[in-house]
């Protein structure tokens, strides 16, 4: 929490069903984690548009891993997070332990 408040944020507890990648993201959006299934669908949505740019980054053939990540209640990661920036063009910041946090930033090509 010290961490948290030297950069003046406030934490936001959301569901730990496995959804939560995309909850949180819902509440930063919309302002609520009520959301969380249309914000898979855009991720989602971003990856099957722009295979070239995310598929060296899986860790299992493609097609499975949309089929895997598409699931309700499956867990989001780092690609799922660079979709969601580039697909709103927004940057994530994810503070961290350390004191470096890491920013995803959207792609502008």
């Amino acid at each position: 929490s010290c961490r948290l408040r030297l950069y003046e944020l406030v934490e936001h507890k959301v569901k730990g069903d496995g959804n939560c990648q995309f909850r949180a993201l819902s509440d930063q959006l919309y302002q609520s984690p009520d959301h969380h299934e249309f914000v898979r669908q855009q991720i989602m949505s971003q990856l099957k548009s722009n295979r070239d740019a995310y598929d060296g980054y899986v860790p299992m053939a493609y097609d499975d891993y949309l089929e895997k990540v598409s699931q309700n209640g499956e867990w989001g990661d780092h690609v799922t997070l660079q979709a969601a920036a580039d697909k709103v063009f927004i940057q994530i910041s994810l503070p961290a332990v350390s004191f470096m946090a890491l920013q995803i930033r959207a792609d502008k090509d």
